[in-house]
Formats: structure tokens, C-alpha cells, sequence
């Protein structure tokens, strides 16, 4: 699973019957190595978006998959992208397609330490606010409350990036996929009232486990708003 931590074994030349294992834990995120979290995939790992593929943690209903799982899912993922693309040949002469979001975001002038700033204040919000390690993994509906007051702010302030490269570009970009990544995990942690998985997340103010709540949440965003939607198991739903 982590073969970085075997490599800290050779090079103390320590084995774990000798020393313990250091742990490094991490904030909430949208994952499915784990759990049955993730975005959902057809057999290719085609998501419900046309054109995106998700493999490896982002790839849900696949728990504790590891890392020879991911690789897997991973050139499952590129097979059938390129499978895709066959049925959508480009003309070579195809004329250039305009993105003036792209133009005016890759400006003279930009700086990229923004894009730093913003993602180093995303981080302390979802730490403080939505269950990160800072608070134990604990939250509850006023703490996710003032999370995404503050995600909405951040979002705000960085439709007024600008990038002066590609990369900078590339960063901009990133962060606004997080913010709404972090958005959309703040929606799904409100809507699931309980604590169904203590150690990875407690929910203060729903301490116990709901068997209410042994179903699907999803989610679709709509018009710039994260739409739950809540759906039975595959064995309740043939019932």
C-alpha cells in the first residue's frame, strides 16, 4: 500500500518489529480507496461526465483497493479513453477553439503566490472547519456551516487570479477544482446525519450510527448549487 514506508524501513535499517510505524494523517477528501466514497464509474471508469475518467481512490465502490488496484483501474481508465477518441476523430485543419476565460486568466502580470495564498487558506477552512486533523476529525453542522461560508468566499476571490505562464495557469486551475471539490464534501457531510465512521470522521452533533442512513449518497452539481441525492443499496433496491 504505501511503499515509501519501505523505503524509511531500509534506510533506518530498522524493521517494524523494532520500531513503530510513524503516522501521518490527512484532511478529508473526495476518495474511494477506503470506503465507498468516490465519484461513480461504468466498467471502462467512465464517469457520468462525458470525456472524464476517474481511477484509483477517485474511482468509488471499490474499498481498500491499494495501490496495484489504482495502476489497474488506472490503465483501464486509459484504454478506454483512447478507445473514445477513435469515435471522435479531429481534422487537422480544425480552427482553433477561443476560451476567453483561458485569455484572461493568462495575463501579463499575474502572479502565482496568489494562487498559493488562497490554496493555504482552503486548507486551514476544511483543517478547522470540516473535520481535519486540526480538530481530531470532529464537525458538526455549525462548524460545516462556517466552512462553506468561507469555501464561497475563497471561490470568490479566485475568479480574480491571473497566471503570467502555463503553469501558473495550471495552478489556478487546480485550485478552482478543490475549492469546488471541498464544496461538494461539505454538502455530503451535512447530509449524512450520523457517525457511521468514527476515526475517520466524527460528527459531533449525530455522535452514534443511523442505520437510516445505510444508502448512497450522491450529489450533482446544478446551476453552481450541490444537489444530494440520497439512493437505496443494490440489494434494497431490487427488494
Amino acid at each position: 500500500m504505501a511503499p515509501a514506508q519501505t523505503l524509511r524501513w531500509i534506510e533506518s535499517g530498522k524493521a517494524p518489529s523494532a520500531a513503530n510505524v510513524e503516522l501521518a494523517c490527512t484532511e478529508p477528501y473526495i476518495v474511494g480507496g477506503h470506503t465507498g466514497s468516490g465519484y461513480w464509474t461504468d466498467a471502462g471508469r467512465r464517469t457520468t461526465l462525458a470525456g472524464l475518467y476517474a481511477a484509483g481512490d477517485v474511482s468509488g465502490g471499490a474499498p481498500m483497493k491499494f495501490v496495484t488496484g489504482a495502476l489497474a483501474e488506472g490503465g483501464i481508465a486509459a484504454e478506454t479513453a483512447l478507445s473514445d477518441m477513435e469515435r471522435f476523430p479531429v481534422s487537422s485543419d480544425a480552427a482553433p477553439v477561443e476560451n476567453s476565460d483561458y485569455e484572461r486568466l493568462l495575463s501579463p502580470g499575474g502572479n502565482e503566490a496568489d494562487a498559493f495564498r488562497l490554496e493555504e487558506a482552503m486548507q486551514s477552512v476544511m483543517d478547522q472547519y470540516a473535520g481535519g486533523i486540526g480538530t481530531d476529525y470532529r464537525y458538526d453542522a455549525e462548524s460545516l456551516s462556517e466552512a462553506r461560508r468561507k469555501i464561497k468566499a475563497l471561490q470568490r476571490q479566485a475568479v480574480d487570479l491571473r497566471a503570467s505562464d502555463m503553469g501558473g495557469l495550471l495552478r489556478v486551475y487546480e485550485l478552482r477544482d478543490r475549492l469546488t471539490v471541498c464544496e461538494t464534501l461539505i454538502a455530503h457531510m451535512e447530509a449524512r446525519r450520523e457517525t457511521r465512521w468514527p476515526g475517520f470522521g466524527v460528527r459531533t452533533d449525530y455522535p452514534g450510527k443511523d442505520n437510516s442512513f445505510t444508502l448512497h449518497v450522491n450529489s450533482r452539481l446544478t446551476d453552481g448549487e450541490t444537489r444530494i441525492i440520497y439512493r437505496k443499496l443494490a440489494r434494497e433496491a431490487e427488494t
